[in-house]
């Protein structure tokens, strides 16, 4: 990630001196213009998304705030606040919002304005809410934690609130280790959300309408609610030997804390009508989860273990949720998703049934977290059909004796056939994941990373078109909480960075290869984080108050705010890094993940001894030609008593449901596994009628290969052109102009409009807008062609349109063209825009209206105005005067009022921005920008796009 600095200067007084001083009363849209207008991307701030649920807060017994402590675009994207906002908002008693972490620069205007962190959809503060929940995917968040606590005006610490604060919660994976966070968070919620969460509301809702103090509603809740650990309940002590903060045993109080399970996620369908943001988001698609949980055993990854055990949603719900999503949303793209894909029990012939739908609104696929021996040709085809999204393979390693002492269950031959396939079937990009710092690893471990990337890449070079990249990304192993590797220790950031080194020597000659390695300096400190203690609070606090923000963001992440933490709170990061006594009390004991210690640490023998573990829940190898069965004739499924309750003959009998030789398969694929086979793995597919068969993906030659991936060809048969004038006012007026041509494309596939298509390998809408809006500046007549295929009125292209767009935007004129008429741009050389000031700025900047003209004159009458545009290519000077053919000035209602007409001199043209900033030296509060029209003008007289088409 990215982001900017320069924010040093700002964070000495970050905390509100009197949190109960911070205002409780909503943020009205004036007020929040006047903060985003100096923000880098104020669209991040805006809401306004579709589908967005809102309520009358004075008609709901509840009030949660759905927390998540990175930007929105992070935020925004993540699956499991997708789940909750939508489960929970169905209850008509509870109402819930979400709020994300403000920019700095955001941070910076809401502190000096005396203004609290508000939610997106009332911006209402939320220190009014009665349960602020933070979802927290990343230890490098914890910064941002207290950022949003104190921006809220809601005390820091725990032991600080009072009745009338919020219960502050927390739920994720970052939370099997609760510790280092502790100081900050009332409650915390272990597992699954989707039941507990709502259950966790009511009874505090209960409890608090009877009067019960806040301390004993968390006890109570704690006590009858499976997964919610509440650190005030339980008293610490230190071990003498370590030096560690445990957690201690207490009587009424639930030890361990066993996580929340969800039995049936069928239960919880996926959301279709999921939120669709106006600004973009890091995953701009309908991504919905197949399946929770992940049966491969990799002794690094803690999600395998805390999601125990798998669950799959029904292949039904998912083509539901994914064609209503792609229609309800206008996304041009759908994602399968789970810890492993490849393992859902029929993915390819799911992919074909997502597939056959998706074609038809040339819509893409991807799949992610595919592993390799899941790579079919069968599939590669089904995600190529529309366009080609991002194909990863993820060894984690690069020799086989690494893969197998991490049980990674895949081969260099797998990985060459995900290769193959990938390049054969037109891909150009392939990415490839690996870690460094794994236990028994050698160099020759860490060569073999980049030997297998030369190698993939030998492959992209014989069977795939020019310009083959393969990009290489290398993260630091770092031992997580409840997993196998949970023991072991985590390698010193010096032989990290010399691996690294390795990694760079071996591979700068390779033009084709793109190394990507992890920030060693963030994995530290992500690892003290993991296995740390309750004492890492103090750090978390001075780090912060320091200035820590967005760590997890390379331009603001600053090591020395937390080198100068660990000192000052006399505490070094490196004590929680050694390997850990496999006979020693853990920090994080007191959190039950429901798989037993037994079962980790025999797996971690194995690990060491480089012994490769086969998948849990699938069929036994057979010994003989058919595999074992119970005495039911189900087929026995691996087992080894993990400490989850699987329910194996139910797994067993519902396999078998999903096809007649379903389980077959899965058995020939542990087979190959075990015997690290050079064949393709095959997955079923589906004949026309629906019946489940084997299919054998054979490599076939290279032309054939090319066949399914060859580009779309245009719409073809008459086209019909539309002329389209709109507005994008309020709000709105942040978007760029990229994001706006994003919404109407996505307004016009909601609104079912036949657009045509360009061709080629990424079809795009036939849709060409006039000159862009720039960001913070409204629109009341702006203009767009559109091409559909058959010849709808005028007035229902435009109410259909209307009706799917986002609030701000409103089509005012639509009319039929000829598909000779003019572009847009070629009948637009005058713009022109009012500038609202508050006279009240103009008065204390320019002495008035009359110091405005007086401004204005001089700056037209002294040489020519030159304004100096600054870009990081390259900076150039604009005359802005000869780009001014019209300017008057008059107030109206409190306000100063300039209208000016602009146009273009030898192809350059000024913004009225820099109009504005340049005449007072900075940007007056208040001030509101309209492009009020644009066109020609003939004779005196202007001639609009849309006059212009019809003339």
């Amino acid at each position: 990630m990215s982001g900017h600095g320069g924010h040093e200067h700002l964070m000495q007084r970050s905390v509100t001196t009197n949190p109960r001083s911070v205002d409780t009363a909503c943020i009205d849209e004036r007020t929040l213009s006047r903060l985003l207008d100096r923000v880098q991307k104020p669209a991040r701030y805006i809401g306004g998304e579709l589908h967005r649920v809102t309520k009358d807060p004075t008609t709901v017994a509840i009030r949660v705030c759905l927390a998540f402590p990175d930007s929105y675009e992070i935020g925004m994207s993540h699956l499991g606040l997708r789940i909750l906002y939508a489960h929970l908002n169905k209850d008509p008693e509870i109402y819930a919002e979400r709020a994300y972490c403000p920019f700095p620069d955001m941070e910076e205007r809401l502190r000096a304005a005396r203004l609290p962190l508000f939610s997106t959809e009332t911006r209402t503060p939320l220190r009014v809410f009665d349960v602020v929940g933070f979802s927290l995917q990343s230890e490098m968040s914890h910064s941002n934690i207290l950022t949003m606590l104190d921006l809220s005006g809601i005390p820091l610490h725990r032991w600080e609130r009072e009745e009338d604060d919020p219960i502050i919660m927390a739920g994720g994976p970052v939370v099997f280790n609760p510790e280092p966070t502790s100081d900050f968070i009332d409650a915390y919620l272990i597992g699954d959300g989707e039941e507990a969460f709502p259950k966790l509301l009511r009874l505090n809702q209960t409890l608090k309408q009877a009067g019960v103090p806040r301390g004993e509603r968390l006890a109570r809740i704690a006590s009858e609610i499976d997964g919610i650990y509440v650190p005030a309940l339980y008293p610490i002590r230190i071990d003498e030997q370590t030096g560690f903060v445990h957690v201690m045993r207490v009587e009424n109080a639930p030890f361990p804390v066993k996580k929340a399970l969800l039995d049936d996620i069928n239960n919880y369908p996926f959301p279709s009508d999921i939120l669709v943001p106006q600004t973009d988001i890091v995953h701009d698609r309908v991504a919905v989860e197949i399946a929770r949980g992940c049966t491969e055993g990799c002794r690094f990854c803690q999600a395998g273990i805390i999601y125990r055990p798998v669950r799959e949603r029904s292949p039904e719900s998912i083509v539901n949720s994914i064609v209503e999503g792609i229609d309800k949303t206008g996304f041009d793209e759908a994602s399968l998703t789970a810890l492993s894909t490849a393992d859902y029990s029929c993915v390819t012939p799911l992919a074909k049934a997502v597939m056959a739908e998706l074609q038809m609104r040339r819509t893409a696929m991807s799949v992610s977290s595919l592993r390799v021996y899941g790579v079919t040709e069968e599939l590669a085809r089904e995600i190529a059909k529309v366009r080609k999204t991002g194909f990863t393979i993820a060894p984690e390693a690069g020799t086989q004796r690494m893969r197998d002492v991490v049980n990674k269950g895949v081969t260099d031959e797998n990985i060459d056939t995900a290769a193959r396939i990938a390049f054969s079937n037109g891909w150009t990009r392939l990415k490839l994941y690996f870690m460094i710092g794994l236990p028994t690893e050698t160099d020759e471990d860490v060569l073999g990373i980049a030997e297998t990337a030369i190698r993939v890449l030998k492959i992209g070079k014989q069977l795939g078109p020019r310009g083959i990249k393969v990009v290489v990304s290398v993260s630091s192993f770092i031992p997580k909480a409840h997993s196998t590797f949970q023991w072991v220790p985590f390698d010193s950031p010096e032989n990290l960075v010399r691996k690294q080194r390795l990694l760079h020597d071996r591979l700068r000659t390779f033009r084709g290869i793109e190394l990507k390695c992890h920030e060693v300096r963030l994995s530290r400190l992500e690892a003290a984080f993991s296995r740390g203690d309750r004492r890492l609070g103090k750090v978390i606090e001075a780090a912060w108050r320091a200035g820590a923000r967005f760590d997890e963001w390379s331009d603001w992440f600053k090591e020395e705010y937390w080198n100068d933490a660990f000192a000052t709170c006399g505490i070094e990061p490196e004590q929680f890094m050694p390997a850990l006594p496999t006979e020693a009390e853990l920090i994080w004991d007191h959190i039950d993940s429901r798989v037993t210690k037994d079962f980790l640490l025999m797996d971690l023998k194995w690990g060491l001894k480089a012994r490769f573990a086969h998948p849990c829940e699938k069929p036994y190898l057979p010994k003989r030609h058919n595999p074992p069965r119970t005495k039911d004739g189900i087929t026995k499924l691996v087992c080894y008593d993990c400490g989850v309750d699987c329910d194996l003959k139910a797994i067993a009998i519902e396999r078998e449901r999903e096809g007649a030789s379903a389980t077959a398969i899965m058995t020939e694929r542990l087979a190959k596994l075990e015997a690290f086979g050079k064949d393709n793995l095959f997955l079923p597919v589906v004949r026309e009628t629906g019946e489940f068969q084997e299919h054998e993906s054979k490599m076939s030659d290279r032309g054939q290969e090319f066949a399914a991936s060859q580009p779309f060809q245009p719409t073809q048969g008459p086209l019909y052109r539309f002329r389209v004038r709109y507005s994008r006012t309020g709000l709105s007026r942040y978007l760029s102009h990229l994001e706006t041509i994003r919404l109407i494309d996505r307004a016009g596939r909601r609104a079912k409009l036949p657009i045509a298509y360009s061709g080629g390998f990424h079809p795009h809408a036939r849709i060409s807008f006039g000159p862009a809006l720039p960001v913070g500046v409204a629109g009341e007549s702006e203009y767009l062609d559109l091409d559909i295929t058959e010849p709808w009125e005028p007035n229902a292209l435009a109410d259909g349109l209307n009706e799917h767009l986002h609030e701000g935007f409103h089509v005012t004129d639509a009319r039929r063209v000829d598909s000779s008429t003019p572009t847009i741009e070629s009948v637009i050389d005058h713009q022109e825009y009012l500038v609202s000031f508050d006279t009240r700025e103009v008065l204390s900047l320019a002495a008035g209206a009359g110091g405005l003209q007086e401004l204005l004159d001089h700056r037209l009458s002294n040489g020519g105005w030159i304004i100096q545009r600054v870009t990081k290519e390259k900076s150039r000077h604009i005359n802005a005067a000869a780009c001014i053919a019209h300017s008057s000035i008059q107030t109206n209602n409190g306000n100063t009022e300039w209208f000016l007409t602009l146009t273009a001199v030898e192809g350059r043209s000024v913004r009225p921005r820099e109009l504005v900033e340049s005449l007072f030296g900075t940007w007056p509060d208040g001030t509101l920008i309209t492009r009020l029209r644009m066109g020609r003008i003939v004779d005196g007289q202007w001639v609009t796009p849309m006059e212009a088409a019809t003339s």
